[in-house]
């Protein structure tokens, strides 16, 4: 199971970690957000999660928005900046990043590109 747990902070705008709970083991954080607006985008696989992210430009000087593509088991969570990963992208398993409007798989690292169809 995967959860994005935030705590309150000074700015008003959470700070989240994204939580792997495994029954049979620990959980893990597989990724910390600083102060941000965000959430959990639906459809999480086995393998891979996305996070939106969003930061308020008033508060932060270097704000950004971007999506997190992060492996839940091991691996480096993988940032894409300004770009949004929330609406027509779905993830397919175990570790693929599918555009539902072009019809086109993707590279789960950055920067986004389009890939030949998955083999295997």
């Amino acid at each position: 199971m995967v959860f994005l747990g935030d705590a309150d902070s000074p700015e008003f705008q959470p700070r989240g970690n994204v939580v792997v709970w495994d029954p049979d083991n620990a959980a893990k954080v597989r990724l910390s957000l600083r102060e941000s607006f965000h959430y959990l985008v639906p459809g999480a696989t086995s393998s891979l999660a996305v996070v939106f992210m969003s930061e308020d430009n008033t508060f932060i000087s270097d704000a950004r928005t971007g999506s997190w593509v992060i492996p839940l088991d091991s691996g480096t969570p993988a940032y894409f900046d300004e770009t949004s990963l929330d609406f027509g992208f779905t993830l397919v398993a175990p570790n693929y990043l599918y555009n539902t409007d072009d019809m086109k798989f993707y590279r789960p690292q950055p920067p986004l590109q389009r890939t030949p169809l998955p083999t295997g």
